[in-house]
């Protein structure tokens, strides 16, 4: 099975999803770019860097239409988020029950069944 280090030596691109907002995260970030304590709130399903602070937006239009956005980068003023990718966050907590802790695992399952 390849490791961290094998998908980093090839130059491979892969990401997992986070749950909650859809947000892709490169499985090296969770090692290069988190903190030990926010890699285990992404695999944890409790969010990422991007929406962890933040609650859902029920709002049913898109952010752009929003009054509430500001700037071209449509920020919520609110600080909500919406999530980006709901089938593939949902495919991915499935996979995440099965293969446990083996990220690496999890992030191909994601990228074999189209999501990432």
């Amino acid at each position: 099975m390849l490791q961290y280090a094998d998908y980093k030596e090839r130059g491979w691109d892969v990401d997992i999803l986070c749950t909650r907002c859809g947000e892709p995260w490169d499985v090296f970030s969770l090692v290069d770019d988190m903190t030990p304590g926010e890699a285990k709130d992404l695999k944890a399903g409790r969010g990422c860097p991007c929406c962890a602070s933040k609650e859902l937006c029920t709002e049913d239009i898109s952010c752009e239409e929003c009054d509430r956005a500001e700037g071209f980068s449509s920020t919520c003023s609110d600080k909500k988020f919406k999530n980006i990718a709901p089938e593939g966050s949902l495919a991915q907590a499935a996979i995440a029950d099965i293969m446990g802790d083996d990220i690496d695992g999890l992030a191909a399952s994601m990228e074999d069944f189209g999501f990432t």
